[in-house]
């Protein structure tokens, strides 16, 4: 949605308050577009507010929903420095594995044997990085 302040050029309906925006005073206005079809992008929903009303529509939606300070991002691993490094050296080792399939099987249809025995080194790395952390939550199929 965009959301911008302007002046009231015509009366509107206040979206908080539900009072009247009356003509030549400032009001808050947004626009709500389309996203279903890409040819007809038009504006679906106009909303008019009172810069005040806005505002405390905005802080009543923050009493609703408090501040809360947590950690962002995914959770770090408790492994020690060395398994950390060796974890490191393994999920590079199958990206590169993973990289040099896709090489071969773009270049090279017929190279089965070779992809195969790459796969057979990946389900080895695969394992080995189980034991230091787990395998990421990536790589299951969903």
């Amino acid at each position: 949605m965009d959301v911008w302040m302007t002046w009231a050029k015509r009366k509107a309906k206040c979206r908080y308050c539900g009072e009247l925006v009356v003509k030549a005073t400032p009001m808050v206005t947004g626009k709500l577009w389309r996203k279903g079809n890409p040819e007809s992008r038009k504006i679906n929903i106009r909303f008019y507010w009172h810069p005040q009303c806005w505002i405390k529509q905005g802080l009543d939606y923050l009493k609703e929903h408090p501040y809360y300070a947590g950690n962002r991002g995914r959770k770090k691993l408790n492994l020690t420095p060395e398994e950390s490094k060796l974890r490191y050296k393994l999920l590079r080792k199958y990206a590169a594995l993973r990289q040099r399939i896709t090489k071969l099987a773009s270049e090279y249809p017929d190279n089965v044997l070779p992809i195969l025995r790459i796969e057979k080194q990946m389900a080895e790395t695969a394992k080995e990085i189980k034991k230091v952390g787990g395998i990421p939550a990536k790589w299951y199929i969903k």
